[in-house]
């Protein structure tokens, strides 16, 4: 059902990152896609040994476009196959349960709509900073982030476009820690 695409330049960081969305899965039904730049040596062999020996499925890829997270997290993102995709950060921590307490949102059956789930990071409310759409969403553009942007207001656009389209599931009563 769940989708992580996951970006990362710090090698360091991947294991942990990995290590606390799965634990803290109470189903397991989701999958790594865990993309690093071309060239990048240490982030790459990381993910590869937190895809030997991960409890689900973890797939790396390599992004051969520009190095910033923005193309690094459409490079995740379109070798992802769930429901559900979320842009996971380095520095975001996830509750307990995570993905019981979004399956739980209504309306009923979300993941196979075109939705946006609005979560709070407890920082900035107005925008989503951790992105979590489905796969209609994401297909219906063909990326998670405008390929234009590097990082700065990717996600102002991404919030702006939903609100718009009618799409946002408003759920700030779950907190991903930033």
């Amino acid at each position: 059902t769940f989708s992580l695409a996951y970006t990362s330049v710090r090698p360091h960081c991947i294991p942990n990152v990995i290590k606390l969305w799965t634990d803290r899965s109470r189903t397991k039904d989701l999958e790594w896609v865990v993309a690093v730049d071309e060239g990048d040596l240490a982030s790459k062999e990381t993910a590869e040994r937190c895809a030997a020996t991960s409890t689900v499925p973890v797939k790396v890829v390599v992004n051969t476009g520009s190095k910033d997270c923005n193309a690094g997290w459409n490079c995740a993102c379109a070798a992802t196959t769930g429901k559900v995709i979320i842009a996971v950060s380095d520095d975001f921590l996830c509750p307990l349960n995570w993905d019981d307490e979004l399956l739980k949102l209504e309306p009923k059956g979300w993941p196979d709509g075109d939705h946006a789930v609005h979560v709070e990071d407890g920082y900035v409310h107005t925008i989503m900073v951790l992105p979590i759409i489905t796969r209609a969403r994401y297909e219906k553009f063909g990326y998670l982030y405008y390929p234009k942007y590097r990082s700065m207001f990717n996600d102002t656009e991404l919030t702006d476009i939903a609100y718009r389209d009618g799409v946002v599931i408003e759920a700030h009563h779950l907190t991903f820690e930033h």
